[in-house]
């Protein structure tokens, strides 16, 4: 049975940077990279789920995106 997320669940880019404890400029690296999904449902504000930022957080970079140089 799928869940819905709720309101809270959703993090916006401010939240975001205080959540992981970096700049805009980072923020926007990482979501411009893929490291975890967004969804922009106006074409303006950038959400992300708390669930995906948290996972990112654990397990960092999928290992196909790391860079070996």
């Amino acid at each position: 049975m799928a869940t819905t997320a709720t309101v809270d669940d959703w993090l916006r880019t401010t939240e975001i940077k205080k959540f992981l404890k970096v700049g805009n400029t980072r923020v926007y690296q990482l979501i411009n990279s893929g490291a975890f999904p967004v969804s922009r449902p106006s074409g303006g504000l950038i959400y992300a789920l708390r669930s995906d930022v948290e996972k990112f957080l654990r397990n960092g970079y999928p290992k196909s995106e790391v860079s070996t140089n």
